[in-house]
């Protein structure tokens, strides 16, 4: 059963909560989506709040930054020491390790500026607000566009879709568990790793990074159909890394970023200039809209669905997908869909651009299986 809605209706999850009022299903199976953003309701709670939250996130970049320069100290007397005894080369490799990231960082922003803001992964904890929302600017206004790939283009008329097996949401979570990261770090971390493979058989192993719109519910869902559907979502950006064959690597690495979006004031942000865009005349929202959108390489949603069976009509409901809509230059969009213990990840796409998404799909269920081989399992999968 395939339906499409238009956008003004509602956000995704509220489309998903109208489409499951037409099943039969258990309210208290749904899983609560969003949480509230509070704030301080009296001056003097606010000036409190932000003067305490602020003098700890200032705190934070001096232990942290004492934590990376101890760090390097600690190995170059490693250095020292292991060169006494006999073992220079692997000392050695120690003091490139700590710096690796320095000079990458380095690098790196001269190719590309907005990765300049990176530097607050040296010098502040992953929960360090100020820190994370010094980054946002960079976000928006020093990327460029979407980086040039296989896919890249002009979208035209004809679009595909395809999804991978089936995935046991036990597995996921085995995978979490022995990572330290969420479902949701896993499920993002297995689509960087397909999407780096399918680049990989396309010839490109240079790209290392690219940029997706990822939507966050800034109002709380609860289990039924809302009286009023509403879009109570904003776009946050997720710089997926690219390239990283080490499956823990790539988990923490993603964990980093994700927990350093959900620190920040990054939905809020957007949230409001979603509306000023919104509230624009007609030529300078669609000139906005387009230069955000052409920014990313298109929309990847999770959605937690009902965690036990629902029946429609009668029928069992086997699995949701729901695809968000690209804008712009956009050339695909990804649905994560958790239902009755199992996870579902479908794809979306130009078919010109994209004229083989069924091998993405396979590179995405592979790299999974390979992800929770080593990981679970300790080796790697046939």
């Amino acid at each position: 059963m395939l339906a499409r809605f238009h956008h003004a209706i509602a956000d995704g999850i509220r489309l998903t909560q109208a489409v499951m009022g037409l099943c039969d299903l258990d309210p208290s199976d749904v899983t609560a989506v969003g949480r509230p953003f509070t704030h301080p309701s009296t001056p003097v709670q606010v000036v409190a709040s932000v003067a305490k939250e602020t003098l700890s996130d200032l705190a934070d970049f001096g232990t942290a930054t004492v934590r990376r320069v101890g760090g390097v100290a600690s190995s170059a007397r490693d250095v020292v020491v292991r060169a006494v005894t006999g073992d220079p080369v692997e000392a050695a490799s120690s003091v490139v390790d700590d710096c690796k990231s320095i000079f990458a960082i380095g690098t790196q922003a001269l190719r590309f500026p907005e990765r300049l803001m990176d530097v607050n992964q040296l010098v502040s904890s992953s929960d360090n607000r100020v820190a994370n929302d010094a980054t946002i600017p960079g976000k928006y206004l020093l990327s460029g566009t979407s980086v040039k790939t296989v896919w890249s283009g002009t979208p035209q008329r004809h679009k595909d879709a395809d999804w991978a097996p089936i995935i046991e949401l036990d597995d996921v979570k085995a995978i979490g568990r022995a990572t330290g990261t969420t479902v949701n770090d896993v499920m993002i971390s297995a689509v960087a790793i397909g999407l780096t493979r399918y680049l990989n058989e396309n010839g490109d192993d240079r790209t290392d990074e690219l940029i997706w719109m990822v939507p966050v519910s800034i109002q709380p869902v609860e289990p039924g159909v809302p009286k009023e559907l509403g879009n109570h979502f904003a776009l946050v950006v997720l710089r997926m890394p690219i390239g990283i064959t080490d499956f823990a690597e790539c988990l923490a690495n993603m964990h980093e970023r994700m927990e350093r979006i959900k620190s920040s004031d990054e939905a809020l942000v957007t949230f409001g200039l979603q509306r000023g865009i919104a509230n624009a005349p007609s030529p300078l929202a669609v000139g906005l809209t387009n230069y955000f959108a052409n920014k990313a390489v298109g929309v990847l949603t999770n959605v937690p669905g009902p965690r036990a069976p629902m029946t429609l009509a009668g029928t069992l409901v086997d699995g949701v997908l729901g695809w968000a809509p690209c804008s712009g230059d956009q050339p695909m969009t990804i649905c994560i869909f958790s239902y009755n213990g199992k996870v579902t990840v479908g794809f979306g796409a130009d078919k010109t651009l994209v004229p083989d998404l069924n091998r993405l799909s396979e590179l995405f269920y592979e790299g999974f299986n390979d992800m929770y081989a080593e990981i679970v399992e300790g080796a790697p999968s046939d």
